[in-house]
């Protein structure tokens, strides 16, 4: 989206017209939230999409759903590309729900008169504008050990639940091709490895951290050996492994989903007709 857009007056240069970021808006708001009362028909003037071409996204996906759920219910078989599809095809559906309403690529920002806003406009806190590589330094450890709420002023238990469930889902639900016919053993072997990686690899290194933190707590009373660097570099390691492992896990899922095509049971071609009287593309 195109957002809020201001002139920045810095001494000694020419103006410079610069993007607000969330907290620049929420400073300008708090000393006068007037001019950023921006009418709703302006927005949706500008979005590139209305809700008849949104509903039509909305029924296409529906029915790519539907006719899924309807031939495993008949015992008809689904190919790895359908079940990789109908992931993609939830999480459509579940951003379409909370995203409905909102503008769809608004390119052109909304200008704002700094004067409007008197001196807080002239703010140059760098949480004012979005800028990159002004992320502050931590220790390694700080990042290592957990400590969101020194580096970023609070943790959300939402995010870090959804952290560890949503790759659980992922892996699970593409682990539910488990009976399907592969072209060959080596392919079904490596799709069940792949989706139990990705479905656990955050668990299992969320578990060594714990473990190399015991594992170093317990040296330090018992033998006076300070391996805080050494298990720092430990977890980066594992983490960096885990990581590029699961990304390959996750570039495999999407090569074998069309690769198998190749070899699929003859029921994969039939659809129940009544189905076909949905309109779809």
């Amino acid at each position: 989206m195109g957002g809020l857009e201001m002139w920045h007056h810095s001494p000694g240069s020419l103006p410079v017209l610069r993007t607000l970021s969330p907290n620049g808006v929420r400073k300008l708001a708090a000393a006068n939230p007037t001019p950023l009362k921006i009418p709703v028909s302006t927005i949706e003037d500008r979005s590139k999409a209305d809700t008849i071409q949104k509903g039509l996204v909305l029924l296409q996906v529906a029915w790519m759903a539907l006719q899924c759920i309807t031939r495993k219910a008949l015992g008809l078989p689904l190919t790895l590309l359908e079940l990789h599809t109908m992931v993609h095809v939830v999480c459509a559906m579940v951003m379409y729900a909370f995203w409905f309403e909102k503008p769809l690529d608004l390119r052109n920002a909304e200008l704002l008169n700094h004067a409007d806003f008197g001196d807080v406009a002239l703010d140059e806190h760098t949480d004012f504008y979005p800028r990159r590589g002004n992320m502050p330094e931590y220790k390694l450890s700080w990042v290592l050990r957990g400590n969101v709420k020194e580096m970023f002023g609070s943790s959300n238990s939402l995010l870090t639940a959804l952290l560890f469930v949503l790759p659980l889902v992922y892996g699970g639900v593409h682990l539910s091709a488990w009976g399907f016919e592969f072209p060959t053993p080596a392919e079904g072997a490596c799709w069940k490895a792949a989706c139990v990686f990705i479905a656990l690899a955050l668990v299992v290194w969320w578990l060594v951290h714990w473990v190399c933190l015991f594992a170093e707590l317990v040296l330090l009373h018992l033998c006076g050996l300070d391996l805080e660097y050494f298990t720092d570099w430990n977890l980066i390691v594992t983490g960096r492994v885990f990581f590029f492992v699961c990304m390959l896990c996750r570039l495999y899922i999407v090569m074998e989903a069309f690769v198998s095509l190749r070899a699929v049971p003859i029921g994969v071609y039939w659809t129940p007709s009544w189905i076909q009287t949905i309109p779809h593309v």
